[in-house]
Parts: C-alpha cells; structure tokens; sequence
C-alpha cells in the first residue's frame, strides 16, 4: 500500500468515526446481541454490567472493525465493487476483532472463555461486523452515487452572450460600437446592449471570433467572404451587411483565410 492509498483510507476512517449514523447501525447491532445473552432473572446489577460490557465491545470492535474494513476496501476499489469489496473487507477483518474481544473478556472477567462463551462472542462479533461492513457500504454507495459525471458538464458561455435578450438566442455574429452601447447581432436579430464595447470584447475572450475594426467585432463562423474595395477591404456576413477592416487589423483578416472577391463596388454598412 502506497502513502496515497494510505492517507485516502484514513480520511474515510475518520469521516465514518464522526457520522452518527454509522452510531446508530453499531448501537443497534450491540442490542441484537445483547439481548441473545441477557438473563432477566438475574440480579439487576449483574444485567447492568452486561449490558455496559456489550456496548464496550460494540464500541471496540467497530472501531477497530472499521479500520481494517476500510483499509481492505481502499486496497480493492479498482479489482471489486462496493458490496463484494465490503463483504470480502468484513471477512478479512472479522478475525482481528475477534482477538481484541476475546483478549478483552478474559481481562474484564479474569479468565479465559469456555467453548461455548467462545462460540457465542464468534456469533456476536460476526453480526456486528457484518452490520459495520453494511453501513460503510451504504455510505459508499451513496458517496459514488453523487459524484459528477463528467459528460454531464456542459461548457460555459461567454459573459456577454448571456446579456442577449432570450429571444435573439446565443449564436452570436457580430458585434457594432454604437456610443454607450453595443449593437449585438444574432441569427435571429439584433439589439443594443448597454456595455461599452471594450468591455464586451473582454467578455467575449473566449468565442471564435476576432476584432476586425475598432467598431467591429465578427464572429468566424458568420463570415461570408472578404471584399476588395479600391485600398479598403471590407468583410462581407453571411446576412449581407459589410464592416470595414482598419488598417491596423489587414494582415490579421488576411491571415484568417477568409474567400476574397476582388470585384464588388458596393458601400460598406
């Protein structure tokens, strides 16, 4: 077992120690067996002492029951799963708990177990280890249940796409300074927006789409093609319209490899 293997499995421990429902399930297998070994003719103080040894050794093998459950779990998360790793867990750690009862008996009652004492604490200690490798069972179960799946993440959108109102949708085309405000431009219309047009830049960082003028902002996808217009060149959209491309932007726009039709004389928008 590696340090990380280790440190996971001590993490689980300690999780399950502070859970009060794991408590819950330890006291009530505590009274299964205790009540198997009461005598209620007997003497109120010797049914008193019996009652605080079986709840001591309920308290104990848990403890150390847990331990050994979840350590053998962690070791085979990858080979099992969860209720043949935790059953396997419980078998494997039922003869350790064992020996730390009967050890405490014998001191508790200064002398060793007969047979059939032996065969009783067995039987107890099985059905309270059992009831343990359910219950962290059930937690892990439950831990694997609510995990994430990755697939089910959906990308995020850009801040600004979700300033559109509902009905333009979100397949964003292009983008016009207009003073405070930013003429927004989808498939299915178009609308101003109260942002500056920096700021809106900045919250489309993250869209295929590029700056092409200090007014203009166009969406790739949206390009129809690139017109030459004299020394000007000017991007045609899909929906007709035509933004001039400044001169500090040319070689970029070229660069896109955007079509270009030299021959067109008509003004830009």
């Amino acid at each position: 077992m590696n340090d990380t293997t280790a440190q996971s499995a001590f993490r689980k421990w300690y999780r399950l120690l502070r859970s009060s429902r794991f408590w819950e399930i330890v006291a009530v297998a505590a009274i299964v067996t205790l009540a198997g070994n009461i005598s209620f003719s007997a003497p109120i103080g010797e049914t008193a002492a019996l009652m605080l040894l079986h709840f001591a050794i309920a308290v104990v093998s848990s403890t150390v029951a847990s331990f050994g459950i979840v350590f053998v779990s962690t070791i085979l998360s990858r080979r099992l799963a969860v209720i043949p790793r935790f059953a396997l867990a419980g078998l494997v750690a039922s003869p350790a708990v064992f020996g730390v009862v009967f050890v405490l008996i014998a001191i508790a009652h200064r002398t060793v177990p007969d047979r059939s004492a032996t065969l009783d604490l067995l039987v107890s200690v099985t059905i309270i280890v059992t009831a343990i490798s359910l219950a962290i069972a059930l937690f892990e179960s439950r831990g694997e249940s609510k995990a994430p799946t990755p697939l089910s993440v959906e990308p995020s959108q850009p801040q600004f796409v979700k300033r559109l109102p509902v009905e333009l949708g979100q397949d964003l085309t292009r983008l016009s300074a207009c003073d405070h405000y930013v003429e927004a431009y989808t498939r299915k219309g178009h609308a101003l927006v109260l942002i500056r047009f920096s700021d809106a830049l900045k919250e489309l960082a993250e869209e295929d789409g590029l700056q092409i003028h200090r007014s203009h902002w166009v969406a790739r996808t949206a390009v129809h093609r690139l017109v030459n217009e004299g020394r000007s060149l000017l991007v045609e959209m899909e929906d007709g319209a035509r933004l001039p491309v400044s001169r500090s932007r040319l070689a970029a726009v070229r660069a896109e490899g955007f079509p270009v039709d030299g021959k067109d004389t008509r003004p830009p928008a």
